[in-house]
């Protein structure tokens, strides 16, 4: 349930998931945060850099600003022990490796784990989509405009996939904007091999397609990644 999330063309950040707890033979949320550099073949740990302990949520980097982006996940409830999921956003300035919460507003979408959030560079947005919470499956999206922090439901044209968790996102620049492709994924029975099409369809609206794929489909799938390559792949 940990995020890595590349920082630079040769360093990634290792944030959160979860270990085994032997003591009371139960899985514990992680808080601690590592640095991994590609050329020297080494990990590091920034000093008094541990996050919120959290598992199952999502990391995203905006590069022009040198910000990790946090949200959702299941947290442990301080009162009760037992794990919650979260609506909250933390940003970690990798400059100087200090966390913090900003203050958002707006249309806040519910705490859930097991989502998919993917950057749209073009407009400095993060857009949400699926995942879980108390064991109810969803599939509404929303969009956080890092430069006001400020959260909007998606309202889009078409229909919007089946609620489901655990799928992948995978943000696409077109010369038309930014195109998110949603892929896999699990609901309370099943697992799904289709590719849905998220994208702004004019006057800022945004819209639901559903493309029918051709060739060797992947099998129904779940917890899976999706890597969009240089080439565009």
């Amino acid at each position: 349930g940990q995020t890595m999330t590349m920082i630079t063309d040769t360093k990634f950040i290792v944030y959160g998931g979860q270990t085994f707890d032997p003591a009371d033979d139960s899985a514990k949320p992680l808080s601690d945060l590592f640095v991994y550099c590609l050329l020297e073949n080494k990990w590091s740990k920034p000093i008094n850099c541990d996050g919120v302990a959290r598992t199952w949520h999502t990391a995203n980097f905006l590069p022009q600003r040198q910000l990790l982006l946090c949200f959702g996940g299941d947290v442990e409830d301080e009162k009760t022990g037992k794990m919650t999921s979260t609506d909250q956003v933390m940003v970690l300035d990798c400059e100087i490796f200090l966390w913090y919460p900003p203050t958002v507003s707006g249309q806040i979408p519910s705490g859930r784990s097991g989502h998919s959030a993917s950057v749209f560079e073009d407009t400095s947005e993060l857009v949400v989509f699926g995942g879980v919470k108390n064991g109810k499956w969803l599939n509404s999206a929303s969009v956080l405009d890092t430069n006001r922090w400020r959260w909007s439901t998606i309202r889009a044209v078409g229909v919007a996939p089946p609620h489901r968790s655990y799928h992948s996102s995978t943000a696409i620049k077109t010369d038309d904007g930014t195109r998110l492709v949603i892929f896999g994924g699990n609901d309370d029975s099943k697992c799904f091999n289709t590719v849905h099409l998220l994208e702004r369809v004019g006057n800022g609206k945004f819209g639901w397609s559903h493309p029918k794929c051709s060739g060797d489909l992947p099998k129904p799938r779940t917890g899976h990644t999706a890597t969009l390559l240089p080439d565009g792949h």
